[in-house]
């Protein structure tokens, strides 16, 4: 019954993606790509493909596994045929790359990485999520681009996404270090830290801790950084 196996094939495909993305914000993400490959196996369309492929680079992504990250997220722009969708992966791939530099052994080509942004920048709409983590993709790969930092921050303020407005601030924060201005890094650190409680991502969390800590300690609030410290230790430990 080809009408009937086609229903039940579109509600099981419904059913793993919402079941992996509830195992991933349990971090349990061996799970997550058990589930996700389940989905991949009942070859739905190229549209559902590449969104698949992209929460597989993610939760690899999460893993610290560089390696397979990259090749997830080169097999969803394989079948990726939507724009709006490429620009979605393109901004996913550069924003994961940027932030997460201790996932890989070798730091990857400057040149590769910022292509990255600029085809996410190119493909996305002036409002756009994915423009505005490829502006934050930027800011942390090449930290002396404070005008993509503005912007970014501009857009996620609009957006009323409380993880975006915390990443963009976060980008703000980077920029405003590497330009030595640490008063300005360490405000844009207390914004962060003033969310958190808002965000349920522990790992986000545990991230901005770890742009609050030497922001603290560059203004010289060392008792500070030592709390904050503590605080990282309890998020990252389990």
């Amino acid at each position: 019954e080809e009408e009937e196996l086609a229903r039940l094939r579109g509600k099981a495909l419904l059913w793993l993606e919402r079941a992996a993305q509830f195992a991933m914000r349990r971090y349990e993400l061996a799970d997550t790509l058990e589930l996700l490959q389940r989905a991949l196996w009942l070859k739905p369309d190229e549209e559902a493909q590449a969104r698949l492929w992209r929460a597989v680079g993610t939760a690899n992504a999460l893993k610290f596994d560089g390696e397979a990250f990259w090749k997830a997220m080169e097999n969803s722009l394989k079948v990726c045929a939507d724009q709006a969708t490429c620009a979605d992966t393109l901004s996913e791939l550069a924003f994961q790359t940027a932030i997460r530099s201790s996932m890989w052994t070798k730091r990857p080509d400057r040149e590769l990485v910022a292509g990255w942004i600029e085809q996410a920048l190119e493909r996305s709409e002036p409002e756009s999520e994915s423009r505005a983590k490829a502006l934050i993709a930027r800011s942390f790969w090449e930290r002396n681009t404070p005008e993509s930092a503005h912007e970014a921050s501009e857009i996620a303020g609009r957006s009323g996404d409380v993880e975006l407005r915390s990443y963009a601030w976060g980008a703000r924060a980077t920029v405003a270090f590497a330009e030595g201005d640490f008063e300005s890094g360490l405000t844009w650190s207390q914004l962060r830290l003033d969310v958190k409680d808002d965000i349920t991502d522990p790992d986000h969390v545990a991230d901005i801790y770890e742009l609050a800590i030497p922001s603290s300690c560059a203004n010289a609030r060392f008792s500070e950084a030592r709390r904050l410290a503590a605080e990282h230790d309890a998020i990252v430990g389990p």
